[in-house]
């Protein structure tokens, strides 16, 4: 006995036979066959085509909202300029004072291609009572950092802190904080612990993207870019160290004497101030960065600027070049 299918019944269209009807050609019919199978498929699979079309709104949405609050979050701002900043050339100066006086001061260039991972540092630096020159250099063959001081360069392999910087680079670059390669790279990897700085991190960024407790946020439109404030609330920071940080401190005694001296000095920290302001260019580097820090009736300030972006040219002395090639001839025999 024949067997009808129900579904195919209720799709059948009857054929209007009562009027003479135009001869198609076999593609026309091929064509019309395809167009009636298509609208059958889209009919048949309607609620998984809804179902991804919901999945990919969502999505868009999501990686709008994220997109958007990482071009205007100021915190991924100050990330994301800085990294530009490291990737090409640039002169700087930077100066720190103590009650407005100067105590450090460095004046030089860097020059910086990720692809090849090479650098290229030279610095003056003047202290209160003495002063040195510095220079790196890394070029895939060479690596070497020293120190100019009383006319003598004393030169140093330094390839493993050349790759933890580019290590550290490589995440910066993308606004993700990597402290394995931080702490490599400022050698406080016996001191803390890098899984939950990075922890500690993350929650510390979040806070930092808009106000709450721990700062208040202003913005400011200057000439050729815009200006960021934070006003630090010390207590805040130093109560979130305490509450959130024990794990971070990789020996017990550590994470103890940073709670005794805290809370001998909590009244302190209520009358302290911490102020980081910061200007980013129209083209987005980051050129200025201000930090004002008072304790008590103590002031400190860093002042640091940044310019010739691409242009700023890195002469390594020819005496640090020789003493690093001596020193590389030393090591490959």
């Amino acid at each position: 006995m024949a067997k009808f299918n129900i579904q195919e019944a209720d799709d059948f269209e009857p054929v209007d036979v009562s009027e003479p009807r135009e001869v198609r050609t076999e593609r026309e019919i091929i064509a019309e066959e395809r167009a009636t199978y298509r609208r059958m498929w889209l009919r048949e699979h309607r609620m998984y085509i809804f179902a991804v079309i919901g999945i990919l709104l969502v999505l868009m949405i999501v990686f709008g909202v994220r997109l958007f609050h990482q071009n205007t979050n100021p915190w991924s701002r100050l990330m994301q300029a800085s990294a530009k900043n490291f990737g090409t050339s640039f002169a700087f100066d930077m100066n720190v004072k103590e009650e407005e006086q100067p105590v450090m001061a460095y004046k030089g260039s860097i020059a910086v291609n990720r692809e090849k991972q090479q650098l290229r540092v030279v610095y003056d630096a003047q202290y209160t009572d003495y002063s040195y020159s510095a220079a790196t250099v890394a070029d895939g063959k060479m690596f070497a950092a020293g120190n100019l001081y009383d006319g003598k360069w004393r030169v140093r392999e330094n390839s493993e802190s050349v790759h933890d910087f580019f290590d550290f680079d490589t995440d910066y670059c993308k606004g993700t904080f990597d402290a394995g390669a931080f702490l490599r790279f400022t050698k406080l990897n016996g001191d803390y612990s890098a899984t939950e700085l990075q922890r500690f991190m993350e929650t510390l960024s979040q806070r930092l993207a808009g106000d709450s407790d721990l700062a208040k946020i202003k913005t400011e439109k200057v000439e050729n870019g815009t200006q960021y404030r934070y006003d630090f609330s010390v207590k805040a920071l130093m109560d979130m160290i305490a509450t959130d940080g024990a794990s971070v401190f990789y020996r017990s005694s550590d994470y103890d004497k940073f709670r005794e001296k805290y809370a001998a000095n909590e009244g302190v920290a209520e009358n302290s101030s911490c102020t980081l302001e910061y200007t980013i260019s129209n083209n987005g580097y980051l050129t200025a960065l201000n930090l004002n820090v008072t304790i008590g009736e103590q002031h400190f300030a860093l002042e640091l600027t940044a310019h010739d972006f691409g242009s700023a040219v890195v002469s390594l002395p020819e005496e640090f070049l020789s003493a690093a090639a001596a020193m590389q001839e030393e090591k490959e025999n």
